[in-house]
């Protein structure tokens, strides 16, 4: 058999393992059947955590990631289908709060599956979240939504007390004081030795 036949053949079976190992790879998981929604009551009754707030930090790479960078973002998005691990988190700081939270600043994951909410930066939701494993979790399937489209649960909410909120720091500007003082503190000390070292050479001969 000549060897023009078998560069054809080569090429074939070359592009269809290429192709196969490009779609065959892990994906997060998309289904997630949820049942009818329930009334706003019932929601509130069922869940651990009701409360208004917004994204002000997360490692989530699919929906916008406020502190992201493109590229790294691209790096993790083939780590995880790679790994099937989709656990994200997102700082929220909360507004308002109807239960089981009473301070400005919680966490929220999505427990490493597609069932798991998730939020974009910037965009103000109204959150029924439940705790699983010691993480809180926000199911797609409960009521959760953005806080401009939940007329009919802050109607009901607002039938009920708030609860009073405890100022907290979130994770993201504990990090942050953290970085700039690793930075400040030795300029800090480098100004200072260069003040008490000033008046010595200013009176010498």
């Amino acid at each position: 058999m000549s060897t023009s036949f078998h560069r054809p053949v080569l090429r074939l079976l070359s592009v269809f393992i290429l192709l196969t190992l490009i779609f065959a790879q892990p994906k997060r998981a998309e289904a997630c059947i949820c049942p009818f929604p329930v009334s706003p009551e019932i929601e509130f009754s069922r869940v651990d955590v009701v409360f208004a707030g917004s994204v002000i930090n997360s490692n989530d790479v699919y929906s916008g990631n406020p502190n992201g960078n493109p590229a790294l973002g691209t790096i993790e998005q083939w780590r995880r289908n790679f790994t099937n691990n989709f656990d994200d988190y997102y700082d929220f700081w909360v507004s308002e709060s109807w239960k089981g939270v009473k301070t400005t600043s919680v966490t929220l994951f999505t427990g490493g599956t597609s069932c798991g909410s998730r939020f974009s930066a910037g965009t103000k939701y109204l959150i029924y979240g439940h705790y699983e494993k010691g993480q809180l979790i926000a199911h797609v399937c409960s009521r959760t939504r953005t806080f401009s489209s939940a007329t009919d649960d802050l109607n009901y909410l607002d039938t009920l007390p708030k609860l009073a909120l405890a100022p907290t720091l979130s994770p993201a500007l504990i990090s942050y004081i953290l970085c700039a003082a690793s930075i400040l503190t030795p300029l800090a000390i480098l100004l200072f030795k260069r003040l008490r070292s000033s008046p010595k050479e200013n009176s010498s001969p």
